[in-house]
C-alpha cells in the first residue's frame, strides 16, 4: 500500500483570532508529511542531498470543506499517484473526527539539483513509491487566470527565514504574501475554500517583491487573483475562493 498517514496536533500557533487552523500551518503539514513519506522508504533528505536530486513543487490545489479548531487531533494521509517523465502527483486527505476536511492535489517536478533542470524520475523513485506509469493518469492541474488589473499591490523583502532546504523560497511564502492583499473585511466574514497555486520561477534571499490581486465578485463568494512579481516578471500565480 503506498499510502502514509500521519496524526497533527493544532497548536495555538498554528491558529488565527477564530482559532481556527490557518491555511499555510495546514500546507506546514503537507511538506512535513511528504518528507515523513520519503524517509521512511530511505529517499529523504539525506538521499537527495548525496545525488542531487529533489522534488520542487509546481502546483496546489486544494479545497478545504471545514478547518480544524485549536487542540484537535487530525489525519493528514498522502498518496503519490501517477507519473509521467518528471512530473508527480501527490494527493492529500485532511481527516478529523472520521469527517474528511479537506482534499488535496499537487503536481511536483524531480529536478537534477547540481544543473537545475529536470531530471526523469528514476528506477529508485519508482521502485520505493509504487508510482502509476500509466502516463494518461498525470493530472497536470488546471492553468490559472492572468492577472491583468492589480487593484492591490504590497511589496514585501525574501528574509533569511523565508528560504528552505532546497535555498529558495519556501512555498508556504508565496502564499502568505499573496493572502496579505486580501481585505482583511473578507477574512473576517468569508472563509478560504479554495486555493490554487502555479510556482513559475525561483525567489531568493535579498529578491524584492510584489504582491498583487484583484477581486471578482461571484454568487456567494468572492475569487481573487493573485500574482507575485519582481523586477516585471511573474515568480507565482495564484487563485483564492472565499465563502462569504
Amino acid at each position: 500500500m503506498n499510502k502514509f498517514e500521519h496524526k497533527y496536533f493544532i497548536h495555538y500557533y498554528d491558529i488565527d483570532k477564530n482559532r481556527k487552523a490557518t491555511i499555510t500551518s495546514l500546507m506546514r503539514y503537507f511538506e512535513d508529511i511528504a518528507i515523513l513519506h520519503s524517509e521512511s522508504r530511505g529517499l529523504g533528505l539525506d538521499y537527495y542531498d548525496e545525488n542531487n536530486v529533489g522534488w520542487f513543487l509546481y502546483k496546489w490545489d486544494i479545497q478545504i470543506s471545514e478547518y480544524p479548531n485549536f487542540a484537535d487531533t487530525i489525519t493528514l494521509i498522502t498518496e503519490p499517484k501517477a507519473y509521467k517523465g518528471f512530473y508527480a502527483n501527490r494527493e492529500y486527505t485532511i481527516l478529523g473526527d472520521d469527517k474528511m476536511l479537506g482534499k488535496i492535489n499537487t503536481l511536483w517536478i524531480f529536478m537534477d539539483t547540481a544543473k537545475m533542470r529536470p531530471k526523469k524520475i528514476n528506477t529508485e523513485m519508482h521502485d520505493n513509491f509504487w508510482l502509476d506509469s500509466n502516463a494518461d493518469g498525470i493530472n497536470k492541474l488546471d492553468d490559472l487566470e492572468t492577472l491583468n488589473t492589480p487593484l492591490v499591490v504590497k511589496q514585501f523583502d525574501v528574509r533569511q527565514s523565508d528560504i528552505d532546504t532546497n535555498n529558495h523560497v519556501n512555498n508556504r511564502v508565496y502564499i502568505d504574501w499573496a493572502l496579505e492583499t486580501v481585505p482583511i473585511e473578507i477574512k473576517e466574514t468569508g472563509t478560504l475554500k479554495s486555493l490554487k497555486v502555479t510556482y513559475m520561477k525561483q525567489l531568493s534571499y535579498g529578491d524584492s517583491i510584489e504582491a498583487c490581486s484583484e477581486m471578482i465578485e461571484e454568487n456567494s463568494s468572492v475569487k481573487f487573483i493573485h500574482s507575485i512579481r519582481s523586477n516585471s516578471k511573474e515568480y507565482c500565480r495564484l487563485q483564492s475562493t472565499w465563502k462569504l
